[in-house]
C-alpha cells in the first residue's frame, strides 16, 4: 500500500506500508525528480536508512528528513522507516524489539524496494544510526542484495554497550533472570527479557568480518558519550580493507551539532559508491 505524499523542487515523497513478517512497517521514500538538471532520471539507487534504539525514522534533530531530502537532490532515493514496536509501525516496542527482529524488518525493507519501479535493485545500500549501525551490520551485504553499508555511531560490542552505558548493569541483571523492565530513561519505555536473550547470540565484529569486499563507511563522533569512539577503531579493524572511518571533532552520538556535515559526508559517500 502506497500514497504520494507531495513533491518539491528537491524530492518527491510516497509514504509506503510494508508488509513485513513481523507486521505492517510504516516507511518514507524520498525519490530524485524523474528529471534532473534536463536529464532523463530512470530508476534510481537508494539507500535505506535504519533508525536507533527508541528512535524513529525521523529521528534526532531531524536527521533523518534533511538527509533523505538530500540524498534526493543528489540523485539518489532514500527510504526511512519505522522498525516494528517502534514510531509508527505495528507492534509493542517491549515485546518486538530485538536485534534479531529488527533484522528480519530490514530483510523485508530491502525486499520491497528491490521491487519499487524507481529503484535499481542493482544499487541498494543500508545505513544504521547506533543499533541500527548494528542491524545494517548484522545484514551485511544481504547475499549480495546490499552494495553498500554506512554506518554512524554503530553498537557494535552488544553486551558491554546495553549492560554497562544504556540500561545499566542492574537492568541488564534483572532481564537476564527473565525479568521484563518497565520504564528505563524515565520515558516509558519497557523491554522483555527477550531482548537481553537474542543480544547474546549475536556478535557484531564477527558478522562485519565477513561483509568483505562489500565496502563499508564508519562516521563517529570523537565526543560520543554512549558509544567510545574506540569500538569504532575495533569495527574499523574487523572489516579490513573493505572498512572506512571518518571521525567527526567534537561531535556527540547522534550528531546533535554536526548533522549537516554528516549528510553532506555520507551523501558523498555513497554517491561515490553508487554512482
Amino acid at each position: 500500500m502506497s500514497w504520494a505524499v507531495s513533491s518539491d523542487e528537491k524530492d518527491q515523497l510516497e509514504l509506503h506500508i510494508v508488509s513485513g513478517r513481523r507486521g505492517r512497517i510504516v516507511a518514507v521514500l524520498h525519490l530524485p525528480h524523474d528529471s534532473l538538471d534536463g536529464r532523463a532520471q530512470g530508476k534510481c539507487p537508494v539507500v535505506v536508512f535504519c533508525h536507533g534504539f527508541t528512535g524513529n525514522h525521523i529521528e534526532s534533530n531531524r536527521i533523518g528528513v534533511r538527509l533523505g531530502r538530500a540524498a534526493a537532490e543528489s540523485g539518489m532515493a532514500l527510504l526511512r522507516f519505522d522498525f516494528v514496536g517502534s514510531g509508527d509501525s505495528d507492534g509493542d516496542f517491549a515485546t518486538e524489539t530485538t536485534l534479531s527482529g529488527w533484522m528480519q524488518d530490514l530483510t523485508d525493507v530491502l525486499q520491497f524496494v528491490g521491487s519499487h519501479s524507481r529503484i535499481d535493485a542493482e544499487r541498494v545500500a543500508t545505513l544504521g544510526l547506533s543499533f541500527g549501525g548494528a542491524t545494517v551490520l548484522g545484514v551485511g551485504a544481504a547475499g549480495g542484495k546490499v552494495r553498500a553499508v554506512g554506518c554512524w555511531s554503530p553498537v557494535v560490542h552488544l553486551v558491554e554497550t546495553f549492560r554497562e552505558r544504556v540500561l545499566g548493569p542492574s537492568l541488564w541483571a534483572r532481564l537476564l533472570a527473565g525479568e521484563y523492565v518497565d520504564n528505563f530513561f524515565g520515558k516509558g519505555y519497557g523491554l522483555a527479557p527477550t531482548f537481553a536473550s537474542d543480544l547474546l547470540k549475536h556478535d557484531i565484529l564477527a558478522s562485519a568480518s565477513k561483509i568483505s569486499p562489500t565496502p563499508v563507511w564508519i562516521a563517529h563522533g570523537d565526543a560520543d558519550a554512549v558509544i567510545p569512539v574506540s569500538h569504532a577503531h575495533d569495527l574499523k579493524n574487523s572489516l579490513g580493507p573493505s572498512g572506512r572511518l571518518e571521525i567527526f571533532k567534537d561531535a556527540d552520538h547522534v550528531f546533535s551539532r554536526h548533522g549537516a556535515e554528516v549528510v553532506r559526508a555520507t551523501v558523498a559517500w555513497f554517491r561515490s559508491i553508487l554512482f
